[in-house]
């Protein structure tokens, strides 16, 4: 299989329904008009559970192959800003959250809308760091 880096999601849809590749990587958000249309197939999704919007696609560790990473999106502010100016973030971020009308537009767009605390963001943020740089290490790759 030969790798052909894309820049945007645009190019890996264009590269998709022209032909001129025969399998891609994207989010679902980004393709799903195409999937809806039936122009493209999902045939694995990268997240650690089934996607709602498309149970019948299984995971990547569903189709034998070691490997998930669940997307996300976050709110951040700059180093140093006080923490009651945080919390106040947080907490309307959360109540916008899990608004109803704004978890089902979310879901429409092929997000999953969560919601959690600061410390919870920076263990992510953490965990994912420490997920990635063991990729690397065993990848054998070197930073530039």
């Amino acid at each position: 299989m030969t790798i052909v880096p894309h820049r945007t999601s645009a190019e890996v849809l264009t590269s998709l329904l022209r032909g001129d590749t025969d399998i891609g990587v994207e989010t679902y958000a980004a393709l799903k008009s195409v999937i809806d249309a039936g122009q493209v197939r999902a045939i694995a999704s990268s997240g650690s559970k089934r996607s709602p919007q498309q149970p019948d696609v299984p995971t990547l560790r569903e189709s034998g192959i070691d490997a998930a990473v669940d997307g996300w999106n976050s709110l951040v502010a700059p180093a140093g800003t006080p923490r009651d100016v945080v919390t106040f973030l947080n907490s309307h971020v959360r109540a916008i959250v899990s608004d109803p009308d704004f978890q089902k537009r979310m879901i429409e767009l092929g997000g999953e809308p969560v919601t959690g605390s600061p410390e919870e963001l920076d263990a992510r943020l953490k965990s994912d760091v420490a997920m990635w740089a063991s990729i690397v290490k065993k990848a054998g790759l070197e930073p530039n």
